[in-house]
């Protein structure tokens, strides 16, 4: 009544291993497995196998399909070199510039010799001198902010000092702590509807868009008065309807702090997107927004 075990190695009367005389069944008990977990999850639906779901590869299932089809992009023609294409706007440029002079025309009476050269030999000496310095314009009612265009502007001018200046930021941190920074605040939705009505019935259209655009969009005004038109994608401008309006911002106040360089705001209020609509619809593509200065939009 045993059951006997046969061994899979060689048989006596044939050459043959026994192992591939077992595979077949093998592999039907291994498909009647399969049939009968398929049956108890209910995957019992018949379909034509898709690879690609099988591979997790997303809603779209493209096997093979590049992220970005279509030929490779021409590079723009490049013209000057990179040492002309500072990381920095000219503004913040002739800041820390100005800064940096104010504070060579203050420590160079108390020196026998170049400031300049003198700081570049001793690294350190130029750290205490900007920390008096600072010390200074705190006591004389200065500003944090031309304190701290001045340190910038001295790591600009003398690469040497950007890893030694620590003691004139520590002083930069003491004077934020004795002032913290107070935001301004935003312009209240009530006051801003009333400046664009009385706006809007002068005739100030662009005006009112501009208004709009920047505080439904929680965009800086100036980042807006540098748009032209064809920054600007209304509704009408679609192939279908959707109901907001986006403006492409191809320079930011943050794009150099780990941002996009190219950012977008969206409007979707009804009342403002009726008046961008109406004041920037029939402009050219290469219009500005606004056709007059930062200054005029704000008298």
């Amino acid at each position: 009544g045993g059951v006997g075990t046969l061994r899979l190695y060689l048989s006596g009367g044939y050459v043959p291993v026994w192992v591939p005389v077992e595979e077949a069944h093998a592999c039907r008990f291994a498909d009647a497995l399969a049939v009968g977990l398929c049956a108890a999850a209910q995957w019992t639906s018949v379909r034509p196998l898709d690879p690609a779901a099988c591979a997790k590869l997303g809603c779209l299932c493209r096997v093979g399909e590049a992220k970005n089809p279509g030929p490779r992009r021409r590079a723009a023609n490049r013209t000057g070199d990179l040492e002309s294409r500072p990381l920095q706007s000219g503004a913040s440029l002739f800041l820390g510039s100005s800064a940096w002079s104010a504070f060579l025309r203050w420590v160079s009476p108390s020196l026998s010799v170049d400031p300049v050269g003198l700081f570049v030999v001793c690294p350190l000496l130029a750290a205490m001198a900007l920390r008096a310095y600072g010390n200074e314009l705190f006591q004389a009612g200065g500003s944090k902010h031309t304190f701290r265009y001045t340190l910038v502007g001295a790591q600009r001018a003398i690469i040497s000092l950007k890893g030694s200046l620590g003691p004139a930021w520590e002083l930069l941190s003491r004077w934020e702590a004795v002032e913290p920074v107070i935001h301004r605040t935003p312009v209240p939705e009530p006051l801003l509807l009333a400046m664009v009505t009385l706006a809007w019935l002068r005739g100030y259209k662009r005006w009112c868009g501009c208004a709009l655009l920047a505080f439904y969009g929680m965009a800086r005004v100036g980042e807006v008065l540098n748009c032209q038109r064809r920054h600007l994608l209304l509704p009408e401008d679609l192939f279908l309807f959707c109901p907001a309006v986006f403006l492409r911002l191809d320079s930011s106040k943050t794009s150099l702090r780990g941002r996009p360089k190219v950012q977008h705001i969206r409007v979707d209020d009804v009342r403002a997107m009726a008046l961008i609509q109406t004041a920037f619809a029939d402009l050219e593509p290469n219009e500005r927004l606004y056709p007059f200065s930062p200054s005029a939009f704000r008298t």
